[in-house]
């Protein structure tokens, strides 16, 4: 395999880490997670003995506490292992959150045996999966809480009025409890999803990065020399030009490719690579920049991110010699046709016959060319340049 396929390849895998691939969870947060649950179900059902009195919701509380049992056997045993993108993970949590809300409700609401158990669910999403979802689960028990003593009060006795006793002070600690279940992993930097994720990133960074520098970067330094010396001698012909020409670009490539895997510049998503490159070239040149690029996953493959990446600095470099502007818009969206990549600005602009034999163009139409998107460039004396780069969804 060549030194390029063998590039591709370690970047497709580092994306692939990047994007969701599931990392090594250790078997002590599984076991941790198990410790708890168990901890859940079986003061679930000491409570459910001994707080529960009301004979018509018996029989209810009992069945929802065997359903919690069981599930729980269940979840430990099948030991799932939680991804971001595994649709089974979100509906054995969804189904886990559902088993305590309906016991929450049937059971008295802030009286309910069923509250420690609603923030297992909670914890496993904050631990093991992303902030969202664990958001959105604390927030069914907390909000059920709040209905339930507020508006289910006035429908169901079994709910005492929110203001009665304590429970205007219990029922919002016991919402905040649950949001703080789902954060707290997160500020304290123990999402184990996450954590893996960094470590990957930057370990595959690094060797990418080694790689590169010794069997790429000095390789293209000896040709690049040995091309200056052929100059010297005298006699250079077109091709030996054009290949002094490739060379050189291809170095210069390659230096900015390494400082792009640079920890801290290469991110998980198109948008937050792009966004560094921006950032950056405003700092260098004082242009002021508008950016609309989606911190999101947007599912591209890690060469295309790479060749948007290319495209969006040419264009930048082109607008920073070129076009006296003093405003750019840099935008990556997604529609229905696939992804499009913009970078306009307000420059002085150019006739369309004069772009016919422009370097940069042809560097960006190249890049655009690899992998299967279009390339459009439009502009106008006096009206500016806009680069327009459309990727389609299905290939």
């Amino acid at each position: 395999m060549s030194q390029a396929g063998k590039l591709i390849d370690r970047l497709k895998g580092m994306w692939s880490q990047q994007r969701g691939a599931e990392p090594d969870v250790t078997a002590a947060v599984y076991n941790l997670l198990a410790v708890l649950r168990f901890f859940s179900v079986a003061t679930l059902g000491a409570l459910v003995v001994t707080l529960v009195s009301r004979e018509s919701t018996q029989a209810d509380v009992g069945a929802l506490t065997i359903v919690a049992v069981a599930y729980s056997v269940f979840m430990v045993v099948l030991r799932t292992r939680v991804g971001l993108h595994h649709r089974i993970t979100y509906l054995l949590l969804v189904v886990d959150s559902a088993i305590a809300t309906g016991g929450i409700l049937v059971s008295g609401g802030m009286d309910s045996p069923f509250l420690l158990y609603a923030l297992i669910p909670v914890l496993t999403a904050a631990l093991l999966v992303n902030r969202f979802l664990a958001l959105a689960l604390a927030f069914v028990p907390g909000a059920t809480v709040v209905l339930a003593h507020t508006v289910g009060s006035i429908y169901f006795h079994r709910f005492p009025w929110i203001l009665e006793g304590n429970y205007l002070t219990l029922v919002p600690i016991y919402a905040s409890v649950c949001f703080g279940i789902a954060l707290l992993p997160f500020y304290a930097n123990l999402n184990v999803r996450r954590l893996g994720q960094t470590a990957a990133r930057r370990a595959e960074q690094l060797s990418l990065r080694a790689e590169l520098h010794d069997k790429l970067a000095q390789n293209l330094s000896a040709l690049t020399l040995g091309l200056r010396q052929l100059r010297r001698v005298g006699d250079l012909s077109q091709q030996v030009a054009e290949l002094r020409e490739i060379s050189e670009r291809s170095y210069d490539e390659l230096r900015e490719l390494l400082d792009l895997l640079e920890a801290g510049t290469w991110e998980p998503t198109a948008g937050g690579t792009l966004a560094h490159l921006v950032q950056a070239w405003a700092q260098e040149t004082g242009i002021r920049v508008s950016s609309n690029l989606p911190d999101r996953d947007l599912g591209l493959p890690p060469e295309v991110t790479i060749a948007l990446w290319g495209i969006v600095r040419e264009a930048l470099t082109n607008t920073g010699k070129h076009s006296g502007a003093t405003r750019v818009w840099v935008e990556l969206r997604v529609d229905a046709d696939g992804t499009a990549l913009s970078v306009r600005d307000n420059g002085r602009g150019f006739s369309q016959d004069q772009s016919t034999t422009g370097h940069g163009r042809k560097i960006m139409q190249e890049r655009a060319a690899e992998i299967g998107a279009t390339l459009q460039v439009t502009s106008a004396p006096s009206e500016g340049t806009e680069v327009l780069v459309s990727y389609p969804r299905h290939r």
